[in-house]
Order: structure tokens, then C-alpha cells, then sequence
């Protein structure tokens, strides 16, 4: 699965990012709202998409700890 898609998939993204797009999409995480998303595979990602993820655990864990 190609980096944009994933990445489209799981952040979301407003209307007109990408070409024939009519709608805004709510990523996974947002539509967890605070619950659990399963995440399988994770190696087989992008090494770009692993960082982002890395970032984004990061920012949850550093805001569960204020």
C-alpha cells in the first residue's frame, strides 16, 4: 500500500488533497476517539509512515504524562 494511502487512512485528510476528492475523511485515530486501534504489520510500513507513528505515540504518551 503506497505511503499516501496509509497515511490518508490513518490521519485523515480535507477535501481536495487529493484528485476527484469531494469529501474531508476522519483518520482512524480520530475515529477511535480515545479508544484502541490495532495496528498489525507495522514493519512492513514505510520507513517514512513508522516515523510518523513514532511521533504521534510519542505526543499521546507525553500528554497522558501531564
Amino acid at each position: 500500500m503506497p505511503a499516501t494511502l496509509i497515511e490518508s487512512k490513518l490521519f485523515g485528510h480535507e477535501k481536495g488533497s487529493f484528485t476527484g476528492d469531494t469529501d474531508k475523511r476522519n483518520g482512524k485515530f480520530e475515529q477511535a476517539n480515545e479508544g484502541t486501534i490495532f495496528l498489525d504489520e507495522i514493519a512492513e510500513m514505510p520507513v517514512e509512515m513508522q516515523v510518523n507513528l513514532l511521533q504521534i505515540f510519542s505526543k499521546l504518551v507525553r500528554k497522558q504524562d501531564t
